[in-house]
C-alpha cells in the first residue's frame, strides 16, 4: 500500500530571488526529513531550474505584479522506500527569451529529466495560461526508523 501526504508547499513572487528561496526551503525540509544528501542535492536542483524557467519564461516582464509559482512536495512510501513527487505551477503564459543566452533552449528540462526518475510538463494553452511541471523523484530507502 502506498501512502501519499503533502508535506511541503510554498508560493512565491516571481521574481529573480525566487529561485533561490525555493531552493533553500526545499533544501531544509528535505534535512529534516532525513533524506540523502545526495538525492537531496538533485531535487533542489531539480526545483530550481524549473522554478527559474517560471521566472524567466512564463512572467518575462520585468516586475510583473500579480503573477504566482508554487512548489509542492509530496512523499510516496511503498514497500520500505521513499520518494517525492514536486510539482511547480505557475500561472504566467510561457514565451520565449528575447535573446537567449547560454545553452540552447530545453536545456533545463532535459537537465531536470536526468535528475528525475519520471517528468511530465503541461503547458497552458489559448484562454488557459499557466504551466505544470511535475516531477517523480528516484527512490531511497526508508531509513528513518
Amino acid at each position: 500500500m502506498r501512502a501519499v501526504s503533502v508535506n511541503w508547499q510554498r508560493s512565491f513572487a516571481p521574481v529573480v530571488e525566487t529561485p533561490k528561496r525555493a531552493r533553500d526551503e526545499l533544501r531544509w525540509w528535505l534535512a529534516e526529513q532525513g533524506w540523502p544528501g545526495g538525492r537531496a542535492a538533485e531535487l533542489v536542483a531539480a526545483v530550481n531550474e524549473a522554478v527559474t524557467n517560471v521566472v524567466e519564461h512564463a512572467y518575462p516582464v520585468v516586475g510583473f505584479a500579480g503573477g504566482v509559482v508554487t512548489v509542492s512536495v509530496e512523499s510516496v512510501e511503498a514497500g520500505g522506500q521513499r520518494r517525492v513527487r514536486l510539482r511547480v505551477v505557475d500561472d504566467g503564459w510561457w514565451q520565449p527569451r528575447v535573446e537567449p543566452i547560454g545553452p540552447p533552449e530545453h536545456f533545463g528540462l532535459d537537465l531536470i529529466s536526468g535528475l528525475m526518475d519520471e517528468v511530465w510538463l503541461r503547458r497552458g494553452g489559448i484562454g488557459r495560461p499557466g504551466t505544470e511541471i511535475v516531477m517523480l523523484s528516484r527512490s531511497v530507502p526508508d531509513a528513518r526508523g
